[in-house]
């Protein structure tokens, strides 16, 4: 770890907006082959008066790569090196020390904010073209392609549903059926964005009655007639805010739904999100989807959590040569994360948890609340001699409130606080409190806004979870693009949009998109995408497989049952017929529908390949 003795202050310059790099990638997906191991490093077990614990599993105490012939640590060995570690902090006495409070707080900061870059604010006066740069036409037009795709992989199953409820006396085939369902005309990418439109007219003005109220065609108590791009759209702040947001759900179903007891809405989706302390807008997001499995090990240490979200989320959105406050959550804050961010560059402010490893103990206080003969806004505080920046320390409100800052200088500030039958009070404490009061509620403002008053996924229900998660994150997008309305409102010197009034302006917006609005826009994959999906073909019509195997050193391609063969095969001690050819129009994601090109038997007295067989006889299965 470098100490803050070798984290030299960059030189003053000017203010000057950083413009955001271009990103390739997709910034909310981890490759598989990013050496997760690095993360293992930020995990900060428990520490209790002289008994010192790491929970971690790890075995890898170093940042660099893993021997497999390194001697393995006992514990008795991993203790010692745990109390190691906090002896080599050297944590100072309670006096203030000059190095803390005539020190310049948080060295090398160039103090901007951000904003939004300039080919968002050329199009901010439109809330369309707003939305549109977030969630580009060409997310809406794959959006259209999965939903033809969906609906066509679905026609066996709702076929036989709606064969089961049809009445004795007027039953169709399930040919007859199927065939109809087949010929309905797909979605096309405007009427999915006039759906939007008119749940953004539901969530303006709710409806009690039925959803299909919006299409009425007559104005009988009906309202009307008739890949994310956070990251590259604005310039980074100097200040961040990391903290947990939520996107509600209660369906069982749902895999990635968690109980958190202290969300307004306690179950849901777990969102890791960075937000600018200043205006709220997010950055980035990434989806928790649960610790990983190790079917090895019992306990495994969880990159997907923690530490090594802050440090993996900071790599993503921050530069290599930046000086920035970064306030994280008292969940997330330890003494190896505030060491590992310092010699990144980072600040970090925030309130930690006492019984993390290497918190100095003399700091901490077991009292539950203040006694009256501590005056309301003391606070007490020690420094490091390793790593003279950081700071950790107990600041006297109703209850005792312990922070873990670095870079921060321990001068005398105030704030101002609500007491119950009093009012409001001036309470002094460091500046580092201050700070913190100021850039903590980044991700609960956003979470507010988009949870609150004007919010798609709360104003309409579903039976599939996957649709209310969709609005949720169509709400995070809409909320960004309101946030740089005002933003390059402020900058140019106009009047901002009221937000109820600039939804309605996006809903009349919305419905007037034809097909002419989305030509010669194409649909391009992430680069994160696994496999490619093949097109969506109209027509049924074989193809061979692109599958090959080393067979005695010559290369063949691989052979699957055909499926008509082992249906019809009379002898179930002889194997079927294999192919190489399937239908890509049977086909279900990857289980493809195997059938042979060849005549093989009679069929009917009709001579007929497995495909005409299938086909023309089985009607598709």
């Amino acid at each position: 770890m470098e100490s803050d003795s070798q984290l030299d202050p960059l030189p003053a310059t000017a203010p000057a907006h950083r413009a955001r790099r271009n990103i390739k990638t997709d910034v909310n997906y981890i490759p598989e082959t990013e050496n997760m191991n690095a993360y293992e490093s930020c995990s900060s077990g428990s520490s209790d008066d002289n008994v010192n614990e790491d929970n971690s599993d790890s075995d890898d105490l170093n940042r660099g790569y893993r021997d497999e012939q390194d001697d393995v640590v006992s514990e008795d060995d991993a203790i010692e090196m745990d109390q190691a570690f906090v002896d080599s902090l050297r944590l100072g006495d309670d006096a203030s020390r000059p190095q803390a409070t005539d020190a310049q707080a948080y060295p090398g900061l160039k103090i901007e904010d951000a904003r939004p870059v300039s080919a968002l604010r050329t199009v901010a006066h439109s809330p369309l073209l707003t939305l549109f740069y977030f969630v580009p036409k060409s997310l809406w037009i794959s959006i259209g392609i999965e939903t033809n795709r969906y609906g066509l992989q679905q026609v066996p199953r709702r076929g036989e549903v709606i064969r089961g409820k049809q009445p004795d006396g007027r039953r169709q085939t399930l040919k007859q059926i199927r065939r109809r369902l087949k010929s309905k005309r797909g979605y096309d990418t405007h009427e999915i964005l006039h759906v939007v439109g008119l749940l953004i007219a539901r969530m303006l003005c709710p409806q009690q009655r039925r959803f299909a109220s919006h299409w009425s065609m007559v104005e009988d108590v009906a309202v009307l007639a008739g890949n994310l791009k956070l990251l590259t759209g604005w310039t980074l702040p100097s200040v961040f805010s990391f903290d947990e947001g939520v996107l509600p759900a209660t369906s069982k179903r749902s895999p990635t739904r968690m109980f958190m007891p202290d969300k307004p809405h306690r179950y849901g989706s777990k969102l890791f999100m960075p937000c600018d302390s200043r205006s709220a807008y997010c950055h980035r997001f990434e989806m928790y989807a649960g610790k990983r499995r190790d079917t090895k090990a019992e306990t495994v240490f969880d990159h997907n959590t923690g530490a090594a979200t802050v440090v993996r989320n900071l790599k993503t959105v921050l530069g290599s040569s930046t000086r920035q406050p970064w306030h994280v959550d008292r969940y997330y804050s330890s003494i190896l994360l505030a060491i590992e961010l310092l010699s990144m560059h980072v600040y970090v402010i925030g309130t930690i948890r006492t019984n993390r490893l290497g918190y100095d103990q003399r700091v901490k206080v077991k009292r539950q609340t203040r006694p009256r003969r501590i005056p309301r806004g003391s606070f007490t505080y020690s420094c490091s001699v390793a790593i003279p920046s950081m700071v950790p320390f107990h600041w006297w409100d109703r209850k005792p409130v312990h922070y873990l800052c670095t870079g921060v200088a321990m001068t005398e500030s105030s704030i101002d606080r609500n007491i119950k039958q009093v009012g409001r009070i001036t309470v002094p404490c460091p500046d580092a409190v201050s700070d913190h009061q100021r850039w903590m509620g980044g991700v609960d403002v956003h979470d507010q806004l988009r949870l609150q008053k004007h919010s798609q996924q709360m104003s309409t229900k579903f039976k599939k979870y996957y649709k209310s998660l969709f609005l949720g994150l169509l709400d995070l997008a809409l909320v960004n693009a309101y946030i740089s309305h005002k933003e390059s409102a402020r900058i140019s010197g106009t009047v901002a949009i009221k937000r109820g009034e600039w939804y309605i302006v996006l809903h009349n917006q919305l419905l007037q998109l034809k097909a002419e609005n989305f030509l010669g826009v194409e649909v391009t994959p992430p680069p994160s995408q696994k496999r490619k999906r093949t097109p969506l073909r109209a027509t049924h019509a074989l193809e061979q497989c692109d599958d090959w195997v080393t067979v005695s050193g010559t290369q063949k391609r691989r052979q699957r049952s055909c499926k008509v063969c082992a249906l019809l095969r009379t002898n179930t001690k002889k194997k079927p017929f294999v192919t190489t050819f399937f239908c890509e129009r049977c086909s279900i994601d990857d289980t493809k529908c195997w059938l042979c090109n060849k005549i093989r038997r009679y069929y009917k007295g009709v001579e007929k390949t497995c495909f005409e067989i299938w086909h023309d006889d089985f009607e598709g299965g």
